[in-house]
């Protein structure tokens, strides 16, 4: 997302003093000041900032489907790693109950 936008805005050749600094830079500093640097768990700021940056250039940087679609992705994510804690927590349970039956 972060290489979309800066190849859009460096095709744009926009001036960046005009604009108090690199539009992307401020992205990543934003994700970064808040201590979460996954990228998945921050996709709604990514998005967030991404259509400011598209306000500013006047341009669609990533088209409505794609969006859609990471959206979609991001969802089935959080369901798979929600899959994965319950399978561990099964197979934690079921390993300590077989320790204390042999035990």
């Amino acid at each position: 997302m972060i290489y979309v936008l800066a190849k859009t805005q460096h095709k744009k050749n926009i001036d960046l003093e005009a604009l108090w600094g690199n539009p992307n830079i401020a992205l990543m500093k934003s994700i970064f000041t808040k201590g979460n640097c996954n990228y998945i768990e921050s996709i709604f700021l990514i998005l967030d900032n991404m259509h400011k940056v598209e306000n500013i250039l006047g341009e669609e940087v990533l088209p409505k489907e794609n969006e859609i679609k990471l959206l979609k992705n991001e969802k089935k994510y959080h369901r798979i790693c929600f899959i994965e804690a319950t399978l561990k927590g099964i197979v934690a349970v079921a390993t300590l109950w077989i320790y204390l039956l042999f035990a």
